[in-house]
């Protein structure tokens, strides 16, 4: 028996009598297959892990492309928005999500709900999207 994890071993997570060596670490379930952090209403990627591209859809929508995909669309995503300019305060209620999911591709959107007392229910651009994702690869 080997002392180092093969890919199976790996996705079963099973095993604690093997160690993993980083060139499957990406196997495992806990692992995160992707990750990026994105300029908004822009195509600039900060910083990434196993991302190809990034589009700005329109205001408050963006398209992120994984390098490899997803086994399927069934998959578990994070997306938030990050205020560098210290435009959002308590007056603010903005959502984020992801609108479309596929197993290479997800659409993201972010819209402020309220602003103050008012309902506005527009897209709105944050300044930096932060996306993450967990799933068999």
């Amino acid at each position: 028996m080997s002392v180092f994890a093969t890919k199976a071993e790996q996705e079963a997570a099973t095993s604690a009598s093997v160690v993993v060596n980083s060139a499957i670490q990406q196997s495992h379930p806990s692992a995160c297959k992707f990750w990026v952090k994105a300029t908004a209403n822009s195509t600039t990627i900060v910083a990434s892990y196993n991302m190809t591209s990034w589009a700005d859809t329109a205001t408050g929508q963006a398209t992120g492309t994984i390098a490899t995909d997803f086994s399927s669309a069934d998959w578990c995503g994070l997306a938030s928005g990050q205020d560098a300019s210290g435009a959002w305060d308590n007056t603010y209620m903005t959502a984020l999500g992801f609108q479309a999911v596929a197993a290479g591709t997800f659409r993201i959107d972010c819209s402020r709900m309220r602003d103050g007392l008012t309902a506005v229910a527009a897209f709105y651009d944050c300044d930096f999207w932060h996306v993450y994702g967990y799933g068999d690869q």
